[in-house]
């Protein structure tokens, strides 16, 4: 299944694709310069429950 991780106010898009078990799972990287909790969603048409794949991000300061 396809799906694409989307949160609109850090302005990416990554598509990520599910290969089950088959290969290790994706991993995204990237920096976010303010801390908060920001709305995301599957920004590809994924099946039926499309529309329930949102999700949050909260992003906190990094441990140094």
């Amino acid at each position: 299944m396809n799906h694409a991780f989307y949160v609109p106010e850090f302005l990416i898009k990554r598509d990520l694709i599910d290969f089950g078990e088959a290969r290790e799972p994706n991993v995204l990287t990237f920096t976010i310069t303010e801390e908060g909790t920001y709305a995301g969603q599957c920004a590809e048409f994924c099946g039926t429950d499309h529309q329930g794949m949102t999700f949050e991000v909260e992003a906190m300061p990094s441990e140094k």
